[in-house]
C-alpha cells in the first residue's frame, strides 16, 4: 500500500464546548451553526469555505488551509472573526443552543486518505485543543465565546513578533502531557471584552471567574483584564509556575 502524499497547510481545529451532553436535535443546530461561524470567519481571513478541505468531525471540524496565507493576517483575522461570528450566534439563539469552541491553529504536513485527513500535525493539534488546561480555560470564563490555543512553534514564530492586532502579552503559556507521555507547550487566549456584573450576556455573574483547577489540583488563574479580540489574558499559574506580564 502507498502512503498518500504529504502536502503543507494550516490547520484549524474547532471543537464544540460539550456537544455530546446536548439534546440531539441541539447538536444537529450546532453542527449547522459551525459551519456558519467557520465561513464567515474565512471570509474576514479573506479565504472562501471549500468542502474539500474541511473534515467533518461531528462536534466540530477540521479545515485546511493554502500555506500561502500570511501567517499573522491569518491569526489575527481568524481570532477576530471567529469572536464576531459566535457572538452573532448567541445573540441569535437562547442559551440552550449557545455555542463554545475551542480552536487550535497549526502549521504543517497533512494527507487526504479517501474522505480523511490525517497526519502527525492533526494529531498533535487534537491533543493541544484537548488538554485539560484548554477546556478548564473555556469553562473558567463563561462570558467567553472561546479559547483560542497554538504551539510553542507558531507562538514564537508569529505571536512574539508583534505584529498589528496581535499582543503576545495576550497568550498564557501552559504545558501538557500527550497520550506518548510527552511533555508540550501550547499557549493560550480568550478573546473578547471583561464580563460586567451588569452585562446581561454574563448573566449578571462577576467578571472573574473562578480559577480552573489542573488534573494535580494546582489552580490554574486567568486574569481576565483585556479588550477585544484577545487582549483578555494576562497571566497565570500553570502547574506552580506563575506567568504573567
Amino acid at each position: 500500500m502507498v502512503a498518500p502524499e504529504s502536502h503543507l497547510y494550516f490547520v484549524v481545529l474547532m471543537d464544540i464546548e460539550d456537544s455530546s451532553r446536548r439534546p440531539d436535535s441541539v447538536q444537529v443546530a450546532l453542527h449547522k451553526g459551525v459551519y456558519d461561524v467557520a465561513t464567515s470567519a474565512l471570509k474576514r481571513v479573506g479565504v472562501d469555505f471549500d468542502d474539500e478541505l474541511v473534515g467533518d468531525r461531528g462536534d466540530g471540524m477540521l479545515i485546511m488551509l493554502p500555506p500561502t496565507l500570511s501567517p499573522p493576517v491569518l491569526l489575527r483575522e481568524l481570532v477576530r472573526g471567529l469572536d464576531d461570528a459566535l457572538s452573532d450566534h448567541r445573540r441569535a439563539h437562547n442559551d440552550a443552543y449557545r455555542m463554545r469552541l475551542r480552536v487550535g491553529l497549526q502549521t504543517g504536513l497533512v494527507a487526504r486518505d479517501g474522505d480523511r485527513w490525517t497526519g502527525t500535525t492533526i494529531n498533535e493539534l487534537h491533543q493541544l485543543v484537548s488538554a485539560d488546561e484548554v477546556r478548564q480555560a473555556l469553562k473558567g470564563a463563561d462570558h467567553a465565546n472561546m479559547v483560542f490555543v497554538v504551539p510553542d512553534s507558531l507562538y514564537t514564530g508569529v505571536v512574539e513578533g508583534h505584529h498589528p492586532g496581535i499582543d503576545p502579552a495576550t497568550y498564557v503559556p501552559f504545558d501538557f502531557v500527550t497520550k506518548h507521555r510527552v511533555t508540550r507547550r501550547g499557549w493560550l487566549t480568550v478573546p473578547g471584552p471583561p464580563a460586567t456584573p451588569d452585562d446581561p450576556a454574563a448573566g449578571g455573574r462577576s467578571s472573574t471567574p473562578g480559577p480552573p483547577r489542573t488534573p494535580d489540583g494546582t489552580g490554574t488563574r486567568f486574569e481576565n483584564n483585556g479588550t477585544n479580540h484577545g487582549t483578555v489574558v494576562q497571566g497565570a499559574n500553570v502547574h506552580g509556575n506563575t506567568f504573567g506580564r
